[in-house]
């Protein structure tokens, strides 16, 4: 097992997989092969971390011959290094897994291995990965992404994810039921990345043409907004007002209109907002409407959602 980092980025992702791992040799039974990890950058020696820890490391040409697993943690294209994303798609011929967890996502798309594949990435990356490799087909609320010998992960505590199931495909549920729980995790967890992510629903700069109907749709979220109303508003019929909106924008009117919901129930939510009131003031009508809502577009549910993000304490969590 070899992990590629990188001198100024966060320590978390690597060091998430490597106590993963070091957590699951502890429960392997005495056949069982531990895992045995090595830490590597472009020219080897001191590693240091955007939070200034300082490890050791090797450098990729010094690197074991027989790597069964590369997991990249380090964007190697910000640097243009031209060595590390030859010597990436030469591993990945050979070894039996490649993985990314966060900027290691770029250093397997400048390598070419991302063409055609199912990945997942960090929500704050996905803009610029669909723009920038188009051919790449991103999984947006996947936290743990596998496709054939390539398995690929949001990032952050998604790393945790992904170390879990190498683990699990590796040695079985047990021993990774038995990570978990020393680390105290959920494997797998509730819900994808969609909960976090704060992407926009809308942009204005790609769609000024329905700008001002955007605004008055967000300033009347409490009312029914069915495509005859939103067509009105621009004195069009509604079908050419549906096929205009639906180009433009990406998603029909009424999936429009529930993403714009969502985004405010969201906010209301982490206020501390009944769900009662939330679903009224959204426009849900009821509680039962707002929780298909939230399944639809989050994956999760409004209690699920307040749960987790909610500015107000809900309980008094450490007794």
């Amino acid at each position: 097992m070899a992990i590629l980092a990188k001198s100024g980025e966060p320590a978390f992702d690597l060091s998430c997989v490597i106590q993963a791992l070091s957590t699951a040799n502890e429960h392997l039974p005495a056949r069982c092969r531990p895992y045995c990890v090595e830490l590597l950058t472009a020219a080897g020696g001191t590693l240091e971390t955007s939070g200034g820890l300082l490890l050791r490391s090797k450098a990729i040409h010094d690197a074991s011959d027989e790597i069964d697993t590369l997991v990249i943690c380090g964007n190697y294209t910000r640097s243009l290094d031209p060595r590390v994303i030859l010597w990436v798609d030469q591993i990945a011929t050979r070894a039996n897994r490649v993985c990314s967890s966060f900027g290691g996502i770029f250093t397997l798309a400048e390598a070419g291995l991302l063409r055609g594949r199912k990945i997942a990435a960090h929500w704050t990356q996905s803009i610029e990965i669909l723009r920038r490799y188009p051919t790449a087909l991103l999984m947006p609320d996947a936290i743990v992404v596998r496709d054939s010998k390539l398995w690929t992960c949001s990032g952050g505590t998604g790393s945790i994810d992904l170390a879990m199931a190498l683990i699990e495909n590796d040695y079985g549920r047990e021993v990774s039921r038995q990570v978990a729980m020393d680390l105290v995790v959920f494997s797998p967890r509730s819900g994808g990345q969609l909960q976090f992510s704060k992407v926009p629903v809308w942009s204005q700069k790609s769609n000024a043409r329905f700008t001002t109907l955007v605004r008055w749709m967000n300033e009347n979220l409490s009312q029914s907004l069915t495509v005859d109303d939103l067509a009105e508003q621009l004195n069009i019929g509604s079908r050419h007002f549906s096929r205009l909106f639906t180009d433009a924008c990406g998603r029909s009117p009424a999936s429009f209109v529930e993403a714009l919901r969502v985004e405010r129930a969201r906010e209301l939510l982490e206020e501390g907002c009944k769900k009662a009131l939330v679903a009224t003031r959204c426009g849900f009508t009821t509680e039962e409407r707002m929780f298909d809502a939230f399944l639809r577009q989050l994956h999760v549910s409004p209690t699920e959602y307040q749960h987790n993000f909610s500015t107000q304490p809900l309980f008094n969590a450490y007794g």
